[in-house]
C-alpha cells in the first residue's frame, strides 16, 4: 500500500521551477496500476520456476505454501462470465441448487467440502461426489446457468463444468493450466490487498472479496474487511475483473453492501438455512436489483496499459495522461 501510494504521489507531482518536485499528497490509490506485482510467492517465482525438492517430494505439487507456478500460470486465460452473477448462492445440496435454478437464479456455486464427505475415505462417498457434481453440472446446463463447483477441480474438468471456484491455499494443489486448457471459468477467493493483487495476475474470471462480516460457515483465518474495505477493493478492481462480495451477507445488509461498488454478492446461510431456499434467493435478488436502481450511474474509468515484467517484485508504470491525480482535502 506504502509503495502505490508513493508512486502515484510521484506520478502526480507538479514541478515549480527546476527538479521533479515535491510528492503529491494524493488520496487512497485505487487504480491497481500502482501497485507492485507479485513475481514470488514464499521464495517461489512465479513465471520461471524449475523442480524443487518441495516439489518432488510433494509429489509433483508445492508444499510448504509455495503457490505452484512452475507452469507459467500468468499466461493462463479464463472465459469472461456469460451473464452478471448478481445474487450468488453457495450450496452443498444439489437439491437446494436445483431449487435456485428454477427460481431463475443465473450463476450459483456447489460446495462440498471434503471434510463433509470424510476426505472421500471410500468409493462410496467417492461415488456420491462424483454423482453430485456431475448433476449439479447438469443441472446448470438444463437452466443455462453459471455452475462453479467449489475446490474439486479435477472433477469439474473430467464432468465438464461451466467452471471452478479455489481458495488462495488451493492455489498451492491445483493445475491452473489445465483448468485454462479444459475452457472452465475461474472464480478466486481472496482477503487481503495481496491476495487481490495476487488473484487478478492469474487473469480469473472473478474474484470474491471476503469475508466482509463475521460468518459461521467456515473457520476464518482474518477479521471480517467491513465495508470501508470492500469499497476500496471494489475501486480497485474496477475494470478489472468481475467482484463478489461474500461473507456473512443477508437482506439487512444488500443495500449497503451495493453501496460499495461491489459488482455481485454471494450468499451462503441467507439461503441455505432459510425454510424455502428458492423464495430467500428471489427476494435477495429482488432486493439487490432494487439497490442497483438507486444507485448513481458511474462512468466506466479508462485503465491504463500494464508494462512488462522486468523485476522480482516492480511497480506498474501508469500514464500521467490517463489518471487522475485527486490530492487530499
Amino acid at each position: 500500500m506504502a509503495k502505490a501510494y508513493v508512486l502515484k504521489g510521484l506520478v502526480c507531482s507538479e514541478s515549480f521551477g527546476k527538479g521533479a518536485g515535491p510528492v503529491a499528497k494524493t488520496a487512497w490509490p485505487d487504480e491497481i496500476q500502482y501497485y507492485p506485482e507479485i513475481t514470488a510467492v514464499s521464495g517461489a517465482e512465479i513465471n520461471n520456476l524449475g523442480k524443487t525438492q518441495q516439489e518432488l517430494a510433494a509429489g509433483g505439487k508445492f508444499s510448504n505454501g509455495l503457490i505452484n507456478t512452475a507452469q507459467g500460470y500468468l499466461d493462463c486465460r479464463f472465459p469472461a462470465l456469460h451473464k452478471g452473477i448478481g445474487v450468488y448462492p453457495v450450496v452443498d445440496d444439489v437439491t437446494m441448487l436445483q431449487s435456485v435454478l428454477e427460481a431463475n437464479c443465473i450463476t450459483v456455486q456447489l460446495r462440498i467440502k471434503a471434510n463433509a464427505v470424510n476426505e472421500v475415505s471410500n468409493d462410496a462417498q467417492q461415488t456420491k461426489l462424483v454423482q453430485d457434481i456431475s448433476r449439479a453440472i447438469a443441472l446448470g446446463k438444463q437452466y443455462n446457468a453459471q455452475v462453479f463447483i467449489n475446490d474439486h477441480w479435477q472433477l469439474a474438468i473430467q464432468l465438464g463444468a461451466f467452471g471452478v471456484h479455489l481458495g488462495q491455499e488451493d492455489l498451492e494443489l491445483a493445475d491452473l493450466n489445465e483448468i485454462s486448457a479444459a475452457g472452465l471459468a475461474l472464480g478466486l477467493s481472496s482477503h487481503s490487498v495481496f491476495e487481490i493483487l495476487l488473484a487478478q495476475q492469474l487473469n480469473p474470471s472473478y474474484i470474491a472479496l471476503g469475508h466482509i462480516f463475521p460468518t459461521t460457515t467456515k473457520v476464518m483465518p482474518s477479521k471480517p474487511q467491513g465495508l470501508a474495505k470492500l469499497a476500496r477493493y471494489s475501486a480497485l478492481l474496477n475494470n478489472v475483473c468481475p467482484t463478489v462480495a461474500i461473507g456473512g451477507i443477508d437482506a439487512s445488509v444488500i443495500t449497503d453492501i451495493k453501496a460499495t461498488g461491489v459488482d455481485s454478492v454471494a450468499v451462503v446461510r441467507a439461503i441455505t438455512e432459510a425454510e424455502n431456499p428458492a423464495k430467500a434467493y428471489s427476494l435477495l435478488e429482488q432486493q439487490w436489483h432494487l439497490a442497483a436502481a438507486q444507485q448513481p450511474q458511474q462512468q466506466p474509468q479508462q485503465q491504463p496499459q500494464q508494462q512488462p515484467r522486468q523485476s522480482h517484485v516492480k511497480s506498474h508504470k501508469p500514464s500521467v495522461k490517463q489518471l487522475q491525480c485527486e490530492p487530499v482535502s
